[in-house]
């Protein structure tokens, strides 16, 4: 809910929520994946990125890799 609420550019990563029990069971959705995925690239982590990527589809695993190239990390196809 607090993040949902953050302007675009305060949205933390949503990867990194605290976890409960339930909450195992959760999938990221495409758009939180995408910021996922571009958190890490900004913390220079990219097996992280690269790991989070795995499930990204179309555009927004385009505008992943064009977010994690601007931090030099080369997403695979």
């Amino acid at each position: 809910v607090v993040m949902a609420a953050a302007h675009e550019a305060e949205r933390g990563d949503p990867s990194r929520m605290p976890r409960t029990s339930g909450a195992a069971r959760l999938e990221l959705m495409q758009a939180d994946r995408e910021a996922a995925v571009e958190a890490a690239c900004r913390s220079r982590d990219g097996d992280r990125a690269e790991e989070l990527a795995g499930r990204l589809k179309d555009d927004h695993r385009e505008a992943a890799r064009d977010t994690c190239e601007a931090y030099g990390i080369d997403l695979p196809e």
